[in-house]
């Protein structure tokens, strides 16, 4: 907790007074695990890999994952970011209503964000309905899994990246879902009477923060009614309708609330909703009475508040993890996309087909974006530290015989794992059972997921065919750009030369000249203009810009006021 000195030094002296002279109960409000602190007992240890030996080997295979071991690697990266807020992280949000400026609540909010849009992005990277489908079908296990550990806020974002709109329309994904997949661990709602009065589900989700026609964060103290927007298509499976139904907004996360009370042992609370009662409760009561007193009641309700979760910071997961799953997720979760490349990816996958859509009985949950554009973004270093990590693990597990490379079928399987086939970064061609070494593993990584995490803007080139009149080398490999025409590409922002198979192996950051414009030809004789396939999905071309808002994906369901039409409207069509 970062605090002026001599604020701390009062505390400190504060406390020794209650512990010589204060009685049992005093004694116990001062006891360590009622404060939030992040310097508590840490975050649980990672398991090791087991050793790999002959017969033991740990699968870095998104397939591969067992349900379980996912829900318990995801919650266990939850529980590390809760850990790590503080109470003056609280109290600035509580005070300016944002969770700008406060690096613990932003890293929350990521994280929450960035596990539901990995798995919008996880289900439209799957070609095929059935493949689709089983992607799907996997992520609601692990919601049912999140459920049993009492992890409700990855459960929120899981959940919501499910339903989301782009998800939910995929009908023919959804009719390929294995019949357990209607098996959910409450009671179904045999019939539309069954549900509770104002029964919504999570379609978008939605949250404790809006983005205003101003492009400013709207807290929760400004949100009033706010029009429904048009329902969905595709209606998710059982399981799924009993999970929305658990986190639903009605009657002020009622059904959530009574769940949560009913808990114990380790658990972990949807923050947003906790951090909307401690921003109602500092509203609803003045600090001092009319006669200048403390309003001592008002103080006792928050520290009541703030001791709850500084008790829930003291737990210890009933689970281990393996440093290699992590490595796998850290990365995973670094990537991002936009809304626009979303929805495209999924008309991509089913093409609009309004007349075959069944009218959906279900109204979309009211929509407000959680916090768009608070985000952290990863910087270059700590990118590729978790590439760098990630290599590691790989060539752990995938090479133990030390001959520094791995597979072109490891290779294929790996990078499976990530969309990157979406953007045209396809591994280089290999002969026969060619194999892949660490430093080709590397740069690979490092491009994609530079790519992927919108460092690309930084990253990304403009590249133009051209003929270069005299000698020159390729900036990327060193080597001769050869031929009497059209031997290479040059950057028309920095100038950067190269061969054609290194344009997706450039590793320097494009830094754009002064004067130079996009549109600027070189020097030498110009063909016609080939940009870098940058978001290219089954004849599908998206290309990144810097005039798209980062947006998020992680919401909690509240009411709102009516706002202008976003991308749900395009599921009226």
């Amino acid at each position: 907790m970062h605090q002026d000195p001599q604020l701390e030094e009062v505390i400190g002296r504060f406390w020794a007074t209650v512990e010589q002279e204060g009685n049992s109960v005093q004694k116990s409000l001062g006891d360590f695990s009622s404060r939030l602190s992040p310097g508590g007992p840490g975050p649980p240890h990672p398991m090791s890999s087991p050793g790999l030996g002959k017969k033991c080997k740990v699968s870095l295979i998104f397939d591969h994952l067992e349900t379980g071991e996912l829900a318990e690697h995801l919650t266990y990266l939850e529980f590390r970011s809760f850990q790590a807020i503080t109470p003056q992280d609280l109290r600035d949000y509580v005070l300016q209503g944002s969770v700008r400026g406060c690096p613990t609540l932003e890293g929350s909010v990521g994280l929450s964000n960035s596990v539901s849009r990995w798995v919008q992005v996880m289900v439209l990277s799957r070609p095929g309905p059935a493949q689709r489908a089983q992607v799907l079908d996997k992520f609601i296990r692990v919601a049912q899994k999140l459920l049993q550990l009492q992890n409700f806020n990855t459960l929120m974002a899981v959940t919501g990246g499910l339903c989301h709109s782009a998800i939910s329309r995929l009908k023919d994904s959804h009719a390929h879902l294995s019949p357990d997949s209607t098996k959910g661990p409450w009671r179904p709602c045999s019939s539309k009477s069954d549900r509770p009065p104002g029964f919504v589900l999570l379609c978008r989700s939605s949250s404790l923060f809006t983005h205003g026609a101003d492009d400013s964060l709207l807290s929760v103290r400004e949100l009033g009614e706010q029009s429904q927007p048009p329902p969905f298509h595709a209606p998710p499976t059982q399981a799924l309708l009993e999970l929305t139904e658990l986190l639903a907004a009605h009657n002020n996360y009622a059904r959530y609330r009574r769940t949560w009370a009913g808990c114990t042992d380790f658990r972990l609370p949807v923050l947003g909703v906790h951090l909307k009662d401690l921003v109602a409760l500092n509203e609803a009561q003045p600090d001092r009475l009319p006669d200048g007193r403390l309003h001592l009641p008002k103080l006792n309700s928050l520290y009541l508040r703030l001791q709850e979760l500084a008790a829930l910071q003291q737990q210890h997961p009933p689970c281990s993890a393996s440093e290699d799953l992590l490595h796998l997720l850290t990365l995973s979760l670094d990537l991002f996309y936009t809304e626009d490349e979303i929805y495209e990816l999924s008309y991509a996958r089913e093409p609009r087909c309004p007349k075959s859509l069944p009218p959906s009985p279900f109204k979309a949950p009211l929509v407000v974006e959680w916090a768009p554009g608070v985000t952290p973004k990863p910087d270059t270093v700590t990118l590729g530290r978790h590439v760098e990590q990630l290599v590691e693990s790989v060539f752990k597990n995938y090479d133990p015989d030390g001959r520094g490379t791995i597979s072109q079928e490891d290779f294929e399987r790996l990078s499976g794992n990530f969309p990157f086939a979406c953007h045209g970064l396809h591994p280089p061609p290999r002969q026969g059972s060619g194999s892949f070494s660490r430093e080709e593993l590397t740069g690979y990584l490092l491009r994609a997921s530079a790519i992927c995490s919108k460092l690309g803007l930084a990253f990304l080139h403009t590249f133009q065919e051209v003929t270069f009149r005299k000698p020159t080398f390729c900036d990327s490999c060193s080597g001769f750009l050869w031929g009497v025409t059209k031997q290479g590409y040059r950057c028309r922002d920095c100038g950067l030369c190269c061969h054609r198979h290194c344009r997706d192996q450039v590793k320097v950051e494009c830094k754009k000249r002064p004067g130079a414009k996009g549109d600027a030809s070189p020097p030498e004789a110009p063909a016609p203009p080939t940009p870098v396939p940058q978001a290219s999905c089954v004849n599908l071309n998206i290309i990144h810009s810097p005039r798209h808002p980062m947006s998020s994906s992680f919401q909690v369901p509240l009411p709102v006021k009516a706002s202008p039409p976003t991308k749900s409207s395009k599921l009226n069509s």
